[in-house]
């Protein structure tokens, strides 16, 4: 039988079995090594959905806000940060365009406000303690601790299976040898007495070989 590797409508790794009609999805029934790389991977997947989610919902929020604002010039705020939609996590960036400007910061709330004006700027900072994710549960600095949490939990669970079932595996390795394993010197004990057991079964035979032979003689 053999393996076979292919890709779900998500690119999730799906493995199949060889039967005789064909190829068996055993993916979700892996053990082993293939399967903890099955569940990492799975695993792996969930703290990327979670670190996208924080990058779209946190860029959306925050980019809202700084449009409502105002920058050096009186002009309205654009996007603070920028990312791909496709791969928002690798993507996410402050916008080139401040990068290179920072009077393109719209930290002021009007666009007459006299020097010094900071409103925008508070509401900005003020997005850090405001419940965005989950549901209103998390605000991004908790949410990404619990991105952080989990991936620990997971990696700290991983290695405590990896523990457990190699101890797992060396005793039972260790009950199959004490129970299949070899003695020699015992095992030579016991050659020797075979063998002592068979030459005086041969004698026997011998000396009972003789005694017919001179029966029949003196009959």
């Amino acid at each position: 039988r053999t393996f076979s590797y292919d890709e779900d409508s998500d690119d999730r790794p799906i493995i199949n079995l060889s039967s005789d009609s064909g190829f068996i999805d055993v993916t979700d029934g892996l053990q082993g090594e293939l399967g903890g790389k099955m569940e990492a991977y799975d695993n792996a997947q969930d703290f990327i959905d979670d670190l996208s989610t924080f990058v779209i919902d946190f860029t959306v929020d925050f980019n809202t806000q700084h449009a409502s604002g105002y920058d050096l010039s009186g002009v309205p705020g654009g996007d603070f940060f920028s990312m791909n939609s496709i791969s928002p996590v690798t993507s996410f960036s402050v916008d080139s365009a401040i990068v290179d400007d920072v009077t393109l910061i719209a930290a002021a709330g009007a666009s007459t406000a006299e020097y010094g004006d900071r409103d925008n700027l508070d509401l900005l900072i003020d997005l850090d303690e405001t419940a965005l994710f989950n549901s209103g549960a998390y605000t991004p600095r908790q949410f990404l601790t619990h991105i952080y949490s989990n991936v620990a939990e997971s990696t700290a669970d991983a290695g405590n299976d990896y523990d457990l079932y190699s101890a797992q595996m060396n005793d039972m390795f260790e009950l199959r040898n004490s129970i299949s394993g070899v003695d020699l010197d015992q095992e030579a004990m016991k050659l020797m007495e075979y063998q002592a057991s068979y030459e005086a079964a041969a004698r026997v035979l011998t000396v009972s070989n003789q005694l017919l032979g001179e029966l029949m003689n003196m009959v």
